[in-house]
């Protein structure tokens, strides 16, 4: 069915337009039924749950008012569509949604403002290994911290060199380790 704008107009008779006044009826619930609670029903009137198609640009927006939206990303996971926040009618939008997280012993997580965290455990390393991260960073990241895993009673030295988008060298001291912990934070 087809809303119609613009009826009844000043000067036609209800009853010639009573038939586009209850079309235009229909196509307004019908609109409304997609993703709301429906009319008289407990709750109604508020979404069940929200659509939103992907965004080539990013909205304007206005002053005193905050905008969510989809957009398509473009590196480093080109296509995947997240949601995005304005507010105020600024100009810099802020990613709210990532890839999807891995809650795993060595896993990952998106976190708001377009960051990246990841977490792996470099089991029974050698000095100078190449560790490679599951998940490329877009540069390179802000903070590496590296934790030590031993079967004895003291950690042994452990570092990190070489720090790039994709890995970097594992440096151990004297102390001979079991394992070394990562945690890496930096721009998706």
């Amino acid at each position: 069915m087809t809303f119609q704008r613009n009826i009844p107009q000043p000067g036609d008779l209800i009853s010639v337009s009573q038939d586009n006044l209850l079309q235009n009826f229909q196509a307004i619930n019908d609109s409304y039924d997609v993703n709301h609670i429906l009319f008289n029903l407990a709750g109604d009137g508020k979404h069940k749950f929200v659509e939103m198609p992907t965004q080539i640009t990013d909205p304007a927006g206005g002053a005193s008012e905050v905008t969510i939206f989809a957009r398509a990303e473009t590196l480093p996971f080109v296509g995947e569509v997240n949601l995005w926040y304005k507010r105020n009618a600024e100009a810099t939008a802020f990613q709210l949604t990532g890839t999807n997280p891995l809650n795993d012993a060595s896993g990952h997580t998106f976190l708001p403002g377009g960051l990246l965290m990841q977490w792996l455990l470099v089991a029974s390393p050698n000095d100078n290994d190449l560790v490679d991260f599951p998940i490329a960073f877009g540069d390179t990241p802000y903070s590496l911290q590296l934790t030590a895993q031993r079967n004895g009673t003291s950690a042994g030295d452990v570092n990190g060199t070489s720090l790039t988008a994709t890995n970097f060298r594992l440096r151990l001291g004297s102390n001979s380790n079991t394992g070394v912990w990562v945690l890496v934070v930096g721009p998706q």
